[in-house]
Order: C-alpha cells, then sequence, then structure tokens
C-alpha cells in the first residue's frame, strides 16, 4: 500500500485512542472518505467491521488495516513508512512484539532544504522567513527521538543512512535483509519499479525532469551559503555526532537566538498535548486526508481496482 496511514500520530490523538465507541464510530465515519482508505483496497464495510470488534487503541488499528491489506494482496509482511512512527517506536514495540524497526537517518541539511520548499516547516508567526531554520530544528528533534527509541531495543531495530542506501544500494539492502531475516531482491525491485523505484517523490521536481536529479548533498547547490550558515548554526552539533562533515567554520556562523529550544520544546509540548488531552486532539492541525490523489495511469496506487495486477507484483517480490 503505497501511503503513509499516520494511525499513532493523526488517528490514534484524533480520536482519543479510540478507547471508546463513539471515539470508533467517529473515525469510521471519517476514515471511509480519505484517500489513504481507498488505496488500502479494503472495502467500506470490512473497515467498519475491523475497527468496531479488533480496534482498541491506534496500534490495533494499524495492525487490523494492514493484516487486511496483506490478506488481499497475499503478501506475507507488512510495513508502515510513516515519519512521524519515530516517536512511538517504543509503544509499537510494546503492542508488535516482533516488529523490527529501521530508523533511516539522512543528511539534516539536505532534509531542511526539501522541507523548505515544500512549505512544510509550520513556523511560528513570529519566525516567519526562517522555515529553513524551523526545518532543520524538526529533524534534529525527529532523529532525536528515533535513536532514543532504536535505543531502547538494540536487538530490534537498525539505523541505515539514506546516503549508503543511495550510493551502494545491494550492499545496504543486503545489511538490510539480514538484519530483517527477509530477502530483499535489489534485481527483482528495479525489475518491478513500482512508484518512486522509477521516480522519486521528490521537492526538486524540476531536477528530476531535467535529468539532474542527485539525492546526496544537494544542500550544496540548494542552499544560498546564507542559508547554510543559519542551518550548520542549529544544527551543526547534530551532523558531527552523526558523522556528517560540516561545511563551515563554527566561529563563522550565526548564533542560535534560542530558535532550536523554542521549537524541540514546542514539539514536545504538542505530543503530549494531542495524545492526553480532549483539546490537544482535537486542535491538531493535522488532516486525515492529507495525501494526494491517486494517479489515473498507476495502478499500484488503487489496489481495490487492480487486484490481480497487484497480487502478481507482491510474488514476484
Amino acid at each position: 500500500m503505497r501511503s503513509e496511514l499516520h494511525a499513532m500520530n493523526i488517528v490514534g490523538p484524533r480520536y482519543g485512542g479510540l478507547t471508546s465507541e463513539s471515539d470508533r464510530e467517529a473515525l469510521i465515519e471519517a476514515w471511509l472518505g480519505t484517500e489513504v482508505h481507498q488505496r488500502t483496497g479494503v472495502s467500506d464495510a470490512r473497515l467498519a467491521e475491523l475497527v468496531r470488534s479488533d480496534v482498541r487503541s491506534a496500534a490495533d488499528f494499524l495492525g487490523a488495516v494492514m493484516s487486511e491489506v496483506c490478506a488481499l494482496q497475499g503478501a506475507k509482511r507488512w510495513s508502515d513508512c510513516t515519519p512521524e512512527n519515530v516517536a512511538y517506536i517504543e509503544l509499537l514495540a510494546s503492542a508488535f512484539p516482533e516488529a523490527r524497526f529501521l530508523h533511516v537517518v539522512r543528511d539534516g541539511r539536505d532534509v531542511a532544504a526539501s522541507m523548505a520548499k515544500r512549505g512544510i516547516a509550520n513556523a511560528s508567526a513570529r519566525d516567519e522567513g526562517r522555515e529553513i531554520e524551523v526545518s532543520a530544528a524538526l529533524w534534529e528533534w525527529f532523529v532525536t527521538a528515533g535513536r532514543r527509541g532504536c535505543e531502547a531495543l538494540p536487538e530490534r531495530s537498525m539505523e541505515v543512512r539514506y546516503e549508503a542506501l543511495v550510493g551502494d544500494r545491494a550492499g545496504t539492502l543486503a545489511q538490510i535483509s539480514e538484519f530483517l531475516k527477509h530477502e530483499i531482491d535489489i534485481e527483482r525491485v528495479e525489475e518491478i519499479a513500482l512508484g518512486s523505484v522509477s521516480k522519486p517523490n521528490t521537492s526538486f521536481e524540476e531536477d528530476l525532469n531535467a535529468g539532474s536529479f542527485q539525492p546526496v548533498e544537494r544542500w550544496r547547490s540548494s542552499l544560498s551559503k546564507d542559508e547554510l550558515a543559519k542551518v550548520e548554526a542549529i544544527v551543526g552539533e547534530k551532523l558531527s555526532e552523526l558523522g556528517y562533515e560540516r561545511s563551515l567554520a563554527r566561529e563563522s556562523l550565526p548564533l542560535d537566538d534560542g530558535l532550536k529550544a523554542r521549537y524541540h520544546r514546542s514539539y514536545a509540548v504538542r505530543q503530549w498535548l494531542k495524545t492526553r488531552t480532549p483539546l490537544g486532539r482535537r486542535t491538531d492541525a493535522s488532516a486525515l486526508d492529507d495525501f494526494e490523489g491517486a494517479a489515473a495511469d498507476d495502478p499500484s496506487l488503487r489496489p481495490a481496482d487492480h487486484a490481480d495486477y497487484i497480487r502478481e507484483v507482491v510474488s514476484k517480490l
């Protein structure tokens, strides 16, 4: 299923942890009208049945939907790539005792450049015009959360560098295969080439169309020297900790006026509010229908409409 389920960070918080019948019914009503539900291939009636009978938490919802997708597609295992899951690793580990966690880390300068370009930094009014710095702060918060969760589960987690996946796909995927105890055959993956394997999901569409797509160290060409200095002032220490080489001398960087600390507190407080208070979950800005529309020429996006095709693809993997 080529979509992020957002069960832990949106569905659970917005519907009170799905502990009450009224919240579960509210979820059913909202979920059936979303693009992501259409992508699962699960029928409306079956989704409602699952939620009413088997779901009592956000993790239950994740497991119920993905298990049903597996059954429909003839798959043996499922994965959810919702980025915000890094904040829920220990909770997910408890809910799914056999689960394994793959934490993919990417250079924060490239991530900040992409987030700022997409306009998803969520900078406050007081920080208008500082989206690149806010994006960098968000990257560090999530990377730290992911590493903290994985450190608590050393036998069930693996950290992978995005740059290694791009630069040495075969070697890196061999390591991942061993960790997951599941063969990932790069030749078969490339032969099938679904979705972003054949056309990368990128904020820099113009580079892709021009044939100059380069996802590693894009910051060298996409960030101005001033922007780069601002980013490294915010996350330079974390970049060094992760083994990324800084490009600017520390003494040449502007002083952080507390922006990182403010946003890290803001993310932590928002996380607490939306998972523990009715007001927090109802005022969260995230929406269940924040998914791109399905492309008419891509059958992998709508499994229910192309069941035979999807099962054939899964069988080859």
